[in-house]
């Protein structure tokens, strides 16, 4: 069995900050994307936060492939801008497996 894990940077902290649209982003999302054919995990953990975690889990899916959530607490993105609350709620719906910690 085979399960990749990821976690990391805030948006805001990355050269796309909050744009979807972004050079920086793309190349990011296709090296994701080919690290994970590549080693066609049995499922991909992530935590659910904005930035590094939503995109692994966009890419997980998209891919095809079962993530599971980790989620901190319950109403993490509650204080979220709409578009990243969207993004999350539609995670959460297609994940394979949520576990909320406390």
């Amino acid at each position: 069995m085979s399960i990749i894990a990821a976690t990391g940077h805030r948006s805001k902290f990355c050269p796309c900050k909050y744009k979807d649209e972004h050079p920086w982003l793309d190349n990011l999302k296709l090296d994701l994307k080919q690290r994970l054919l590549a080693v066609k995990p049995d499922h991909v953990i992530v935590g659910g936060a904005i930035g590094f975690d939503t995109w692994v889990a966009e890419v997980a899916l998209e891919c095809k492939l079962p993530i599971h959530l980790y989620i901190p607490f319950e109403g993490q993105g509650k204080k979220w801008f709409a578009a990243s609350k969207r993004k999350y709620d539609e995670i959460r719906k297609q994940a394979a497996k949520e576990i909320i910690l406390s």
